[in-house]
């Protein structure tokens, strides 16, 4: 397969993915999606673009603050004391030299300020290719396209679905609520919340996230029953991880052991798990060989996904921590989601633009104390599943071409496991979209393409988890918006067939003289046998009076009742007449 069985993107004053109904897409204008962002399904979801966060930054430094209340409650001496304390050598000389301006002493001391600053600018000067060669490493490995200038570093959804945390690039971390309740954002810093690569909320557990930084992870501990807008900084827990583990790229919580965390940088070859309650940490791998890119959890954490910079990936049996390795990979792993049962493994490469499975297999064995244990076993060899290379897309309407596909920058699967969302590096204007299958084998049925248009690329994408109408895709665009897309499905369907919002952009997605349908198997709650896996495309006009229905494709059988109603009533209404 191919992108030449995807459906073509939007019409040019029409381009923005609005949401999808039963595998069907609906595009829109930017005024529309303004108005799907009100409507029932996303009104609890928070408002969050570039202009916003920005008016969140505080008009005044601690410093001022400091001063403004402290300067008069203290004498010129602990002023003294208390500026060295903060700032240091040069700081205690540039207050003083305020202090003397005007006297004989107020020269020499202008010199020995300016002098040292000068050799800070040189020492600064000598470790700023160091500086820049961590910001490197955390962008090569980040899920963000463009780490370094990005409005957002990073975000991460609660496992509940109730807050949604946010990082920066001034490494300020804003927490807001998702609910019927609002409230301004929660807002953590910390003077070593440095370089923040990626986030972690702790499962089972209300306001406990983890903080990937430059040279530690913070665990902020909050109390949901006293949330202030500014936690205090002892309400974070710092854990040390050493030279050898700077900096930290990603950091995920231990379902099996709620208060370990597992560690990875990509300057260490292996993987560091701390034990938060007791500080304890120990490291796991090989001391000698290629460096870690990225770790992958299952969904039962019972299997672990390593990447390294490499052509290698190795999957380990938490059971026994026991491996499997595959080699040959194209220039390593850079994606990969794990299907909701935990049987297979689907992962991208680094040179190939291509996705891949693994499919794992049960069986039973005696260990070394003649006990009967479970252990999974991963095919040989992974099989090809979708042909991603660049493809040239023509928009519906238009004469233009574009160009999509290409090496795969992350994948997203949605926590039913039944959409996929897959960006791209050389081309991240263009979301590709596929309606995923897993049994009994492997199948990824283009959905649609989606398209940012004049919000920029697709710096990052991600599932909520709880989103009961089916998938809801968030996408943060580089030009700063993040946006919500609901992706409805399955029973869902009935409950939103006959909403107004719905059955308006239905009717205008339809209006198009020539629809793209894709004929996809039945999903696994109708029970019935899965019949080939082949995709078939046919053009359909919308004007045939005997046009075949076919059920739980990119048409929906909703749409062609509502369009069979619409031609129904105007033929009473030529009758009357």
């Amino acid at each position: 397969m191919s992108f030449l069985e995807f459906p073509p993107l939007g019409q040019e004053e029409r381009p923005y993915a609005l949401h999808e109904m039963n595998g069907r897409v609906a595009y829109g204008s930017a005024e529309e999606v303004e108005v799907v962002s009100k409507s029932g399904l996303l009104c609890d979801y928070p408002k969050v673009d570039k202009k916003q966060l920005q008016t969140l930054q505080h008009s005044m430094s601690r410093e001022s603050v400091r001063r403004v209340f402290n300067e008069r409650e203290s004498n010129r001496f602990q002023q003294a004391v208390d500026v060295w304390q903060r700032n240091g050598t040069r700081g205690l000389l540039e207050f003083m030299g305020n202090v003397c301006e005007g006297s004989r002493f107020a020269w020499p001391l202008t010199g020995a300020v300016r002098l040292l600053r000068k050799a800070e600018e040189e020492v600064r000067g000598a470790f700023m290719l160091s500086e820049e060669k961590i910001c490197d490493m955390i962008a090569g490995v980040s899920t963000n396209l463009n780490w370094k200038s990005n409005w957002i570093r990073c975000l991460a959804f609660h496992d509940d679905g109730h807050c949604l945390a946010i990082c920066q690039p001034s490494d300020h971390i804003r927490i807001y609520s998702v609910g019927a309740v609002s409230r301004t954002p929660i807002t953590l810093k910390h003077i070593r919340q440095k370089n923040v690569a990626q986030m972690a909320w702790k499962p089972f557990d209300a306001m406990v996230l983890a903080v990937a930084c430059e040279d530690a992870v913070l665990v902020w501990r909050l109390n949901p029953k006293a949330l202030t807008s500014r936690p205090p900084a002892q309400c974070a827990q710092v854990l040390e991880v050493g030279a050898s583990f700077s900096p930290v790229t990603q950091c995920i919580w231990d379902h099996t052991l709620s208060s370990a965390v597992f560690i990875v940088s990509p300057s260490s070859s292996r993987l560091l798990i701390i034990d938060t309650t007791t500080g304890e940490s120990e490291s796991v791998g090989g001391w000698i060989g290629p460096r870690i890119r990225r770790i992958w959890s299952s969904p039962d954490h019972s299997k672990l996904l390593v990447s390294y910079y490499s052509d290698t990936i190795r999957v380990y049996d938490r059971s026994c921590w026991e491996e499997e390795k595959w080699t040959g990979l194209f220039g390593g792993c850079v994606a990969a989601v794990w299907s909701p049962d935990c049987s297979c493994l689907l992962f991208s490469n680094h040179d190939r633009p291509s996705i891949y499975s693994i499919r794992f297999a049960n069986r039973i064995e005696q260990n070394a104390d003649k006990q009967h244990i479970l252990r999974s076993y991963g095919a040989d060899t992974p099989i090809e599943v979708f042909n991603l290379s660049e493809g040239s897309c023509e928009e519906e309407g238009e004469e233009r071409m574009r160009v999509v596909g290409g090496r795969v920058h992350d994948m997203q699967l949605s926590a039913d496991g039944k959409r996929l969302a897959v960006a791209f590096k050389e081309n991240p204007s263009v979301i590709a979209l596929f309606i995923a299958d897993w049994l009994p084998s492997v199948l990824l049925t283009p959905c649609s393409l989606i398209e940012g248009a004049s919000y920029g690329d697709a710096a990052i994408i991600s599932f909520c988890p709880k989103f009961t109408n089916g998938s809801l895709l968030s996408v943060v665009w580089t030009a700063g918006r993040l946006q919500y897309i609901p992706l409805v499905y399955g029973h869902s369907t009935n409950t939103y067939a006959d909403s107004t919002l719905f059955l308006s952009m239905s009717s205008d997605s339809l209006s198009s003289p020539r629809e793209m349908l894709f004929e996809q198997r039945l999903p696994q709650e109708q029970g019935s046998t899965r019949k080939g896996n082949e995709l078939s495309m046919r053009q359909v006009g919308v004007d045939e009076a005997n046009e075949e229905i076919q059920l739980f494709s990119t048409s929906t059988l909703f749409d062609q009742l509502l369009l069979n109603c619409s031609e129904g009533g105007k033929q009473n209404v030529t009758s009357i007449a």
